[in-house]
């Protein structure tokens, strides 16, 4: 397994105190290889004009909800669908 840093990603959210709504505004990333910065894929922020804030969690979950946690178009566009609020999932938990 290689260890070396691959990745550092800086994420921006923000909560809405009236719908508890956590909303995804952007991300700066940094992709390394052999311990140097060699790109920014995937950067984005939500003031750009192309990009729109998006929901990383839904502060009132409902089955059968769909929405974009990000929205930038050639970039980062990611969609959820809830399909269960009563499911149980365990996994494997270790440090890399």
């Amino acid at each position: 397994m290689n260890r070396e840093l691959a990745e550092v990603s800086y994420n921006y959210f923000a909560i809405s105190k009236t719908t508890g709504d956590v909303f995804y505004l952007g991300e700066a990333v940094d992709i390394y290889r052999n311990g140097q910065i060699v790109q920014h894929t995937g950067v984005w922020r939500a003031d750009e004009a192309d990009a729109r804030p998006g929901i990383i969690i839904s502060g009132t979950p409902t089955t059968g909800t769909k929405y974009y946690q990000e929205i930038a178009p050639s970039r980062a566009m990611d969609r959820v669908e809830m399909v269960s609020l009563g499911e149980t999932l365990s996994t494997p938990a270790r440090m890399l």
